[in-house]
């Protein structure tokens, strides 16, 4: 599992505002099935089907994935209820995993 920083958390709420981004089964279930997705998001208390099901997605579109040590991980984007988050937007997502690779350092992905 992974750790975002403040700015991470900022710039998932910007892109959710932007339409960038979207939180929830059946928004992130959309997503994928349209192909617009361009990373997916796991709160660390995903339920082990549902992170699964979007792996293997994931997988076979080459989708970037992380699990984050974070079991609130959509309250940032105003949904702390939900637990996957998808971005359809290459810049938003380059800055978040440059976020990512900064402050976890030595620490092994959900996709590596």
């Amino acid at each position: 599992m992974i750790r975002l920083s403040k700015r991470a958390y900022s710039l998932l709420g910007l892109a959710c505002n932007a339409g960038k981004a979207v939180s929830g089964y059946t928004a992130v279930s959309d997503m994928l099935s349209k192909g617009r997705a361009v990373l997916l998001l796991f709160a660390a208390d995903t339920a082990e089907n549902t992170v699964k099901k979007y792996v293997l997605q994931a997988e076979r579109e080459n989708i970037g994935y992380y699990t984050v040590d974070d079991p609130d991980l959509c309250a940032c984007v105003g949904h702390p209820e939900r637990k996957v988050l998808a971005l359809n937007d290459i810049g938003f997502s380059r800055e978040i995993i440059k976020e990512i690779n900064t402050l976890n350092v030595g620490v092994i992905s959900s996709n590596e």
